[in-house]
């Protein structure tokens, strides 16, 4: 059914269906025509075949017309198709070139629209609050972490140093040390960090509560036995382990 509708294949067939019609019933009348009239009569395959210079005309004509109407029709279709490339094409390059001004803005700078720039404020408050809350006194946050969440984890332990200013560790590579490996998967919770603080330090239960507006936290009274720091003589007066479970990931992240 296609084949005989608008296509070009369509009007190909037509274009012959309707030359050879024409030439089968021109034929044909002149047949009959001659029935009615005395004289010498001619058959049918005759009368077919005289007509046939006529009928060749006629195809000529109607293929050249069909031929000049694709041409047409093909060179105006490539050219629209060439000035839609050609528009796509622009806006492409228009599109890739603002996004490498994106990118190289953001190896430099931190976007204050993006969602990682509340993330990481709020996370300084929240440390700068836990060091507001304990004053002079001693603290220690040490970090584990399971392969996949390593580099969030960096991202906090190195940024939580400048706002409570508490000697921090981790997270260590635990390819090459067991023991470490161990610590990091014990009791871990996946999508969320365990946080262990004593229990009744005021201070970090506050640090917990505030990083659990911005991360799933998971409260734990349990600390690591055999840390990799070195505490002080009496220890520290605040220790906080913060032990990263797979695939942690900021609330606003989870949200989208």
């Amino acid at each position: 059914m296609a084949a005989v509708g608008t296509t070009t294949l369509g009007l190909i067939l037509l274009s012959v269906t309707l030359s050879l019609l024409t030439w089968v019933l021109g034929a044909l009348h002149a047949w009959l025509k001659q029935r009615r009239t005395p004289g010498t009569r001619k058959t049918f395959i005759q009368l077919f075949a005289s007509s046939a210079s006529s009928s060749f005309i006629t195809l000529a004509a109607l293929g050249f017309i069909v031929l000049l109407t694709w041409c047409v029709f093909a060179v105006r279709t490539i050219y629209f198709d060439h000035m839609d490339l050609a528009s796509l094409h622009a806006a492409d390059l228009k599109l890739r070139g603002q996004l490498q001004r994106d990118l190289e803005f953001r190896r430099h700078n931190v976007s204050t629209t993006d969602p990682v720039f509340p993330n990481l404020i709020y996370m300084l408050q929240a440390f700068r609050g836990f060091r507001n809350a304990i004053g002079k006194e001693s603290c220690v946050v040490s970090v584990t972490a399971l392969p996949e969440s390593v580099p969030m984890a960096s991202t906090i332990a190195q940024l939580s140093i400048q706002a409570s200013n508490c000697s921090t560790f981790g997270p260590f590579p635990s390819d090459m040390d067991p023991d470490q490996k161990t610590l990091a998967s014990t009791g871990m919770v996946p999508d969320a960090i365990v946080f262990h603080a004593a229990r009744d330090d005021e201070a970090a239960l506050r640090l917990f509560e505030e990083l659990g507006n911005q991360i799933r936290m998971v409260r734990n009274y349990d600390l690591p036995a055999n840390p990799k720091y070195q505490a002080p003589p009496g220890g520290y007066a605040h220790t906080i382990w913060l032990q990263f479970g797979s695939k942690v990931k900021w609330n606003s992240e989870v949200r989208h």
